[in-house]
């Protein structure tokens, strides 16, 4: 996908919503990248997610250890795998595997309007957030988190250093 920089602020694109899928955790919805998902695997039994340390849990793939994480509605990582949340988005990038658990994962199918960076008040706190995306659906506009794997990965690794 190919954003294009306008005045140095803003990123626009057209309507290129099947390019994404919509995450729900609970009332915060996520935009991902549909060339980062990896796999969408329901979690039908609590069992597939086993304990972890540094991530609210971990699971098997293809003989990979994936770490997986459930947020909370204000993008906090939970320590426990949340029963609300049974499906399991793994987003891979290059060699990085990284599994989200939420409650919904649907193809976006929204008209997107504008898709920007984060405003720099945003970037004061730490988020697995990459960008912003204005969207359309018959007459209600709503705004969307962009995530990345390069965004969830430097969230989590700034969230596991503040726990040493």
């Amino acid at each position: 996908m190919m954003l294009q920089a306008v005045n140095n602020e803003s990123l626009v694109q057209g309507d290129k919503s099947s390019e994404y899928m919509s995450l729900t955790l609970g009332k915060t919805k996520l935009l991902a990248i549909r060339s980062e998902i990896y796999l969408i695997e329901p979690v039908d039994d609590r069992k597939q997610i086993k304990q972890s340390v540094l991530s609210t849990g971990r699971m098997e793939l293809d003989g990979r250890i994936i770490p997986v994480y459930c947020f909370t509605e204000d993008l906090e990582i939970e320590q426990t795998v949340s029963i609300e949340k049974p499906v399991c988005i793994v987003l891979k990038q290059n060699k990085n595997y990284v599994g989200i658990l939420c409650s919904e994962a649907t193809p976006f199918n929204h008209q997107i309007v504008k898709i920007q960076a984060l405003p720099e008040c945003m970037k004061l706190s730490v988020r697995p957030i990459a960008g912003l995306c204005l969207s359309k659906s018959n007459d209600i506009t709503e705004v969307n988190f962009l995530v990345s794997v390069q965004a969830l990965l430097e969230y989590i690794d700034e969230y596991n250093t503040s726990r040493v």
